[in-house]
């Protein structure tokens, strides 16, 4: 498809806004006052810089300013239990010092997000169930989000195109069905879901009460992509879960496993996470909590199997570190144990503070994040210490400032291993401001 040059999104929405919120009043103030409009706008703008990289041959960009905004519209009455939604979205980037080490994670100029028909029901087939389907391009968080998410800290955005249902009683259980062609991101010609491959599961959950929830899942993935990583297999996975509340332990434990084949290999892989927390009865409630992850690698990647987990379209920045320039951790060859602090001074203000130790789970297998590969295993399994740092700030209801600081403390694997970005610790620096605004 041949690219298109688009002007920011900035100066389209300077007038689909004054048209839309033109409109949207006179529909609004009329003697009933029933909203059939909605209307959201959201943009954020994010400053990075990261000093002493860490990956092969010191690949991927020092410097950046992203900046990322939305535009969201969705009729919400006149159709009965039926909604229609649009969200557009455009992703840029400048003041860049050098090429991104996954462009696609950074840039998608103007494009459709979001676009489709909704229903929703308090009651399905007569009975006491609650139902809501989608139809169309959607955006979506499912579970812990380690699988599916919406992402959050990335720039772009993962989308499907196809079909989400979910049904279920409150508080009772709930089951979510999707079968769904993922969306291609191209930088700066219009996104498209032809080479995305079909993606398709099944979610459940139930609620115990007071002593947490379980969930059950499947996932099945089939890619024939034009970069030559077929991936053809299922992961099914368990979770148990249960939410902080002060004064008593929380604990998030959950188990995944992979299988199938990649590329023309057969494919077993495996990931597991636990978290154990609980939250003071103190002046800013802090929550101390543990965390351990493995996520399996290849034992001998030239054995004919393939063994590293795919997290597929899950997301991590709010598990081990900021992504954008940096992420050099993933759920693929890892081992971690960690410790987090996290406390809450007002309601304004949240502060994180996080300490991990990161190890390869098998020595000879590729550093995803990082493109290090030392095929001979002599390089060690242990790459180092992460500490992570961040603030949040919300001085009024429409505004979030994001602030964070990380360091990456390199082991003697980085003396050995080919294509070493030497040893100096990394540091990485974020700023970010966020405004919301609802019509």
């Amino acid at each position: 498809m041949a690219c298109i040059n688009l002007r920011p999104l900035a100066s389209l929405i300077s007038v689909i806004w004054v048209h839309v919120a033109l409109a949207a009043q006179a529909q609004t103030d009329g003697p009933v006052g029933r909203r059939w409009l909605e209307v959201g706008f959201e943009q954020r703008i994010r400053s990075e810089w990261l000093t002493a990289p860490f990956r092969a041959r010191n690949q991927g960009a020092t410097r950046t300013l992203v900046t990322q905004t939305r535009l969201a519209l969705e009729i919400t009455d006149g159709l009965g239990p039926f909604r229609m939604g649009l969200e557009l979205q455009d992703a840029r980037d400048s003041l860049t010092d050098g090429l991104f080490f996954e462009p696609e994670d950074q840039v998608n100029q103007l494009d459709i997000l979001q676009l489709g028909l909704g229903f929703s029901s308090q009651s399905f087939l007569g009975r006491d169930l609650q139902t809501e389907l989608q139809i169309g391009r959607v955006t979506t968080d499912i579970g812990s989000r380690r699988l599916v998410a919406r992402n959050v800290m990335r720039n772009t955005t993962n989308a499907f195109d196809g079909v989400i249902w979910q049904l279920g009683r409150p508080r009772e259980w709930r089951f979510q069905g999707l079968v769904t062609r993922p969306v291609v991101i191209a930088t700066t010609a219009l996104d498209s879901s032809r080479l995305g491959g079909d993606f398709w599961g099944a979610y459940f959950e139930k609620p115990l009460f007071d002593q947490g929830q379980v969930d059950l899942y499947y996932f099945g993935f089939r890619s024939d992509d034009h970069a030559g990583s077929e991936r053809h297999y299922s992961t099914t996975g368990t979770r148990f879960y249960r939410q902080p509340t002060v004064r008593r332990f929380d604990l998030d434990f959950e188990y995944m496993k992979q299988f199938g084949r990649y590329r023309n290999l057969l494919h077993r892989a495996s990931f597991h996470h636990l978290q154990l927390g609980y939250t003071f009865a103190a002046a800013w409630e802090p929550r101390l909590s543990v965390h351990y992850d493995y996520a399996s690698g290849d034992e001998a990647p030239d054995d004919g199997r393939s063994g590293q987990f795919d997290t597929l379209f899950g997301a991590r920045a709010f598990e081990y570190s900021p992504t954008g320039i940096y992420g050099p951790l993933a759920r693929a060859n890892l081992k971690s144990t960690g410790l987090r602090l996290l406390t809450n001074p007002t309601r304004w203000v949240n502060l994180v503070a996080f300490y991990r130790t990161v190890w390869l789970e098998e020595a000879r297998d590729l550093w995803v994040e990082t493109g290090l590969q030392d095929l001979a295993g002599v390089s060690g399994n242990f790459v180092g210490h992460h500490i992570d740092t961040r603030v949040r700030l919300r001085p009024i209801h429409e505004m979030m400032v994001d602030v964070g600081y990380s360091r990456f403390l390199k082991s003697a694997y980085f003396e050995s291993v080919p294509s070493s970005p030497g040893r100096s610790p990394s540091g990485y620096l974020f700023g970010s401001v966020v405004l919301r605004l609802s019509l």
